[in-house]
């Protein structure tokens, strides 16, 4: 797990580390090994976390700015 953590660091992918231990968690073998297979199905499940916490963000920030927009606007 920490060999995988440190892998996602290196890589830059940006999920949050609880997320990360989950995921490995779930994908591993008896939670500690991967093999190729599912480190490529672990990899998949990373890009869609990410891609969620990145679109959350971003939907976070349209009501932000429409809430702005409404203020302006009155």
């Amino acid at each position: 797990m920490a060999e995988f953590g440190k892998f996602c660091v290196e890589f830059k992918i940006l999920v949050k580390p609880h997320k990360i231990a989950e995921i490995f968690k779930n994908t591993a073998n008896n939670s500690k090994e991967l093999n190729y297979a599912l480190f490529i199905k672990t990899l998949q499940k990373l890009s869609i976390c990410a891609n969620e916490e990145k679109k959350q963000y971003l939907m976070e920030r349209i009501k932000i700015y429409k809430m702005k927009l409404k203020e302006i606007k009155e």
